[in-house]
């Protein structure tokens, strides 16, 4: 695949279902891009290194479904250096990921960030803690057990919305949400065997009054 470098003024990148695409260069010269979509290139092994580090306008950044065979995200060693631009962050992992990426923890500028699929994660990095910009939190379903949320307890001031689905074995809710006091829409799905909410009515009851909270 040939280089990026005379799109200067690209703003929007999609590179999808090219199923036997096993690399992606670097995006040197795509400073004006504001969207980057990487998914289902089941075949891919490799992003430059370099590939994020000349992108310092970049606000939305999607990546997935990659050669299964890979066991962390390829790419984002230089994501730290978004870290005053990127604001919406979308990572769909697979089986063989058993942890995100330290580098996620400087992208003080998040608001947003989806996570799904990634079944060999059992804790989330202290380190996400950071984000003290994030508002929108959202962990989807095939993930086969609950990871820890220590770090969940830092956005007490920030998020405002989560989302959390998908843990059949799960007979509890998380503790964790009772410090989510900012919060003003909460979705839980498919806690299956999730009995009682009669804990988490007692966690919301300590939240500061909102007419816009969603109690699921």
């Amino acid at each position: 695949m040939g280089g990026f470098s005379s799109h200067h003024k690209l703003s929007h990148l999609e590179i999808s279902y090219c199923y036997k695409l096993m690399d992606i260069p670097s995006m040197n010269g795509l400073s004006s891009l504001q969207l980057l979509r990487i998914e289902k290139c089941f075949n891919l092994w490799s992003i430059s290194g370099e590939c994020l580090r000349y992108l310092a306008g970049l606000k939305k950044l999607e990546m997935s479904y990659f050669c299964d065979e890979l066991e962390e995200f390829p790419g984002l060693s230089y994501i730290h250096q978004l870290n005053s631009s990127l604001e919406s962050l979308i990572l769909r992992g697979w089986d063989k990921v058993k942890s995100l990426p330290d580098q996620l923890q400087h992208l003080t500028a998040l608001k947003e960030l989806t996570l799904s699929n990634f079944n060999g994660v059992e804790a989330f990095p202290e380190g996400l803690g950071n984000l003290s910009s994030l508002q929108r939190l959202h962990i989807f379903e095939y993930l086969e057990k609950f990871p820890r949320l220590d770090c969940i307890i830092h956005f007490h001031a920030s998020l405002k919305d989560l989302t959390l689905t998908g843990w059949d074995k799960l007979k509890f809710l998380p503790d964790q949400l009772q410090h989510l006091t900012a919060l003003k829409s909460l979705t839980l799905e498919k806690f299956n065997r999730v009995e009682a909410f009669s804990d988490w009515r007692g966690m919301v009851q300590d939240f500061p009054y909102s007419p816009n909270l969603d109690r699921y």
